[in-house]
Parts: C-alpha cells; structure tokens; sequence
C-alpha cells in the first residue's frame, strides 16, 4: 500500500529542527539522503544509508528517523513507530519524530496517540493541524470512555491518566470539567470538586444541583461566606423546599465556626480523629448553655490542673456532661473520645433543655443507660442519619462532632 502524497508532508528533514548538536557532514549526508526518499529514490538505498549511520553511533536519533520515514514509505506502519517512539519519549520537541510517529499511529489505527502527536506540534505543519481537528472529536470520545470506565473499576490513577489528556488537549470544555468533578468526587478531593464546581456553575447558572454541590463545598472546603449566600438566594427561590431550608440551617450554623478562636475552628474542620478534650472544647464553644450554663457540681480532675483546656473541661465535667473517674480522679483529657460518649453528652444536652424535646420521650441519659437506648434515642432526635451509623466504639472527627452538636442545637 502506497502512502498518499498528502501524507509525505508529514515527514520532515530530520536535521532541521534536531534539538541536540550535529555536525556538519553527518547533517549534510542526512539531508541529501532524505531529499532523495522525499523525491522517489530507492528507498531501500536511504535506508541503508541511516542503518549504516546506527552501526557507528546507534544513539543518532536523526538517522533513527530516517529510517523510519523509509519504513513509513513502504507501509511498515508497525515498524516506524517501534523505532520512533522511544525518540519520540527522549525528546518530545523534536518534530519530525513526532510527526513521522504521529502518522504511524494513525496507520495502526492508535488514533489518541495520533491526535496527541499532531496536536503537539500543529504549529509546525498545517497538515498536522488539519489532522488533529479531525482526530480530536474520536480522541475525546474514546479517552472519556477510557476514563469512564477507569472510574467505575475505582482504578484512579489510570483515570488520572486519562483526565490529564482531556485537559491537555480542552481544558475549558464541560467533558473536562465534569471529568475532574467526578475524579475528585470519588477520591474525596473536596478542594479539586470544589474548583471544577466553580467553573461549571458559571457556565450554567440555572442548575439547581451544581448551585447547590457549590454551596455545600464552599462550606467544607472554600468560603464559608459563599456557601452561606448561595444558600440563602436558594431559600428565597424556593422557600417551601425542605432539603435547602436544611442547607441554610448548617450554613448559618458553619458561618457562625468563623467567630471561635483559630485553634478551635481547626478542630472543627480538620481533625480526623478527637481525643477527649477537643470534644470538651467543641461542646464549650459550640452549644452556649454550656459556655453559659451554671455548674451543678464542683468536680476535680487532677490530670488536667495543667492542660491548655483546663477551663473548658472543667466547665463540661462540672455540668455532668463528661465523666470523671471516681477512684483516681482523672478526666483522660488525651483518650480518644468514643461516638458512645458524645451522643451520650449531647443527649444530656438535650434534656437538660427546658423543655426536653419530645424526642427522648422523658427519658434521660447518664453513664449507665444501655447501648440500645442511647442509639435509639440518637435516631429519634436524628443525632445521627441512620441507626446503622450508631458504632458506639468508633472514633469521631472534627467534622462529625460538629454536625452533631448542630443537629443538637437544632433540636432545643
């Protein structure tokens, strides 16, 4: 099978754009044998020519080209590209590798690798402009499958791989932007969702569910007074939806984290894991009955005299929120805090309220309240979502334990 003419414009003199140095009889015995090929010469003769060039210095990428653009010439598509492509990895600027291995992969039917090869240097041939605007549509159409299906096997990097080309190559278009949302969606990259996010909700402003994912990741991870703006032009537009009045409820109660000293609003929005007396300061902070409140007893812990905490442990122990060991007198302020124990603080919250929700149907809680009652009661008061979500043993975030303390105060 002949190569077309139209494709013999992709082949360029090897010499002219070679990015590292060479002297000047291998360039002119290169050049005079590649003006040959390019005229119809014996192919065969100009192949020899670079292989005998290889024998005396195998690393001569230009002579590496020559032969391959010999190869292309007589249709060893598979050929070319095996030879090109290491040249091409070793010096990607170097344009008639690039070019030569671009036309391979076309050949081969590689039509991504083709589209990338052409688009890299489009600026120096109209002819490789052409072809990667016919390419690029495919292209696009079978890296976004790829990375479709990368994504859905949870084989992230190899999604990355793929998301990486579509950005290269359309960085602006909606299938790179929902691409990166969905990447980050998955792998719990709020930072990068919110970005994508940002930029999807300009473009299409009348999207109820993106104006809403933005509103909820400026709250976890961008500007809180963002987050809490979006929600309330949302409630002004749709006053009687009962999942964005929620929305705003948690941005106010967000916005407000704002006005807590910085070391707390750490606490708040990073730590993955709380240690007793960071939830104590949680609870001091967060909920103003305790900040407010009058003790009900004077109680000592002797391990927290010192501790930076000291008047916010106090303050919760004092109000029966926490416990003390009775025989030794230690609070344990560095012991991680268990879930069992902040739904049990919260529940005394709550009914320490006046009234008592009804939720915890006149029920109170102290440290001998069984399992089953203390998870029931945090479902009723919706504490927590689920039931299921009731593991009394597991550790608890920042972040959890002030969604808690919020569905806490939400319900007094």
């Amino acid at each position: 099978m002949a190569v077309p003419r139209v494709d013999r414009s992709l082949l360029l003199n090897p010499v002219e754009d070679y990015p590292l140095g060479l002297d000047a009889r291998r360039r002119a015995e290169l050049s005079s044998a590649y003006q040959r090929l390019i005229e119809g010469a014996e192919r065969q003769g100009v192949a020899a020519t670079a292989e005998r060039m290889l024998e005396l210095d195998p690393g001569l990428a230009p002579a590496q080209v020559l032969a391959a653009q010999a190869q292309l010439l007589e249709s060893d598509f598979e050929g070319a590209a095996l030879r090109l492509r290491p040249v091409a990895e070793q010096l990607p600027d170097y344009t008639a590798a690039v070019l030569a291995l671009a036309l391979a992969e076309e050949k081969l039917g590689r039509l991504v690798e083709a589209c990338e090869g052409y688009l890299a240097h489009q600026r120096m041939s109209s002819e490789a402009a052409r072809r990667a605007e016919r390419l690029l549509p495919r292209a696009v159409e079978i890296v976004s499958r790829r990375f479709t299906e990368s994504l859905e096997r949870g084989r992230f990097e190899m999604a990355e791989h793929e998301l990486d080309r579509l950005e290269q190559w359309a960085p602006d278009e909606d299938f790179s932007l929902e691409g990166r949302r969905a990447l980050a969606a998955a792998t719990g990259d709020a930072d990068g969702e919110l970005r994508a996010v940002r930029r999807l909700a300009q473009r299409r402003p009348a999207d109820l569910g993106l104006r809403r994912r933005q509103g909820d990741l400026e709250l976890l991870a961008g500007d809180t007074t963002t987050g809490l703006q979006i929600f309330q032009e949302l409630a002004a537009k749709y006053p009687d939806d009962p999942e964005i009045a929620e929305s705003l409820a948690v941005a106010r109660f967000r916005w407000r984290l704002q006005l807590l000293p910085e070391e707390v609003q750490a606490i708040a929005s990073t730590q993955p894991e709380l240690d007793r007396s960071q939830f104590a300061s949680l609870l001091y902070w967060l909920v103003p009955d305790v900040r407010y409140g009058r003790p009900r007893r004077a109680r000592i812990a002797n391990d927290i005299l010192d501790h930076a905490r000291r008047e916010e442990i106090s303050r919760v122990v004092n109000l029966g929120l926490m416990g003390v060991d009775s025989t030794l007198h230690h609070f344990a302020p560095d012991r991680m805090v268990t879930r069992g124990e902040v739904l049990l603080s919260l529940l005394m919250t709550l009914a320490n309220g006046e009234p008592a929700p009804a939720c915890l149907g006149g029920r109170r809680f102290d440290y001998r309240s069984s399992a089953e009652s203390l998870c029931d009661a945090a479902a009723r008061c919706l504490l927590i979502s689920d039931r299921g979500e009731c593991l009394l043993r597991a550790p608890v975030s920042g972040p959890e334990a002030v969604e808690m303390v919020r569905r806490t105060l939400h319900q007094q």
